[in-house]
C-alpha cells in the first residue's frame, strides 16, 4: 500500500491503518486502509486516474459525488459503498 500511494499520488503518509478485507464480485479481495492526509489535497500529484477529491460524510451518504473536473454528479461504486458500510459505518 505504501508503494501504491507514493506511486499514484507522489506522497508518503506517516501512518497507514489496515481496516480489513472484503470479498466482492465473486472471489475478488479488497484490502481497505485509512490514513491521515497531512498536506493539502491540491499538493498531491495525481499520477493515475482522472481526478482526485475529498468528500464529507454527508456527501457520501447521498451516494452521489460531484466531480469538479467534469461538473456533474457520479454515483458511488458498489465496491466503494461496501467499504464505507463495512469499515466506516455509513451506507447500508
Amino acid at each position: 500500500m505504501w508503494r501504491e500511494i507514493e506511486e499514484e499520488l507522489s506522497w508518503k503518509p506517516q501512518n497507514l491503518n489496515f481496516l480489513g478485507d472484503i470479498m466482492v464480485e465473486g472471489n475478488r479481495r479488497i484490502h481497505a486502509f485509512e490514513c491521515q492526509l497531512d498536506c493539502k489535497l491540491e499538493e498531491l500529484v495525481l499520477q493515475e486516474g482522472q481526478e482526485i477529491g475529498s468528500f464529507s460524510t454527508e456527501e457520501i451518504i447521498k451516494k452521489s459525488l460531484y466531480s469538479r473536473k467534469w461538473k456533474k454528479y457520479y454515483p458511488i461504486s458498489p465496491v466503494s459503498a461496501k467499504v464505507f458500510h463495512n469499515f466506516i459505518g455509513i451506507l447500508s
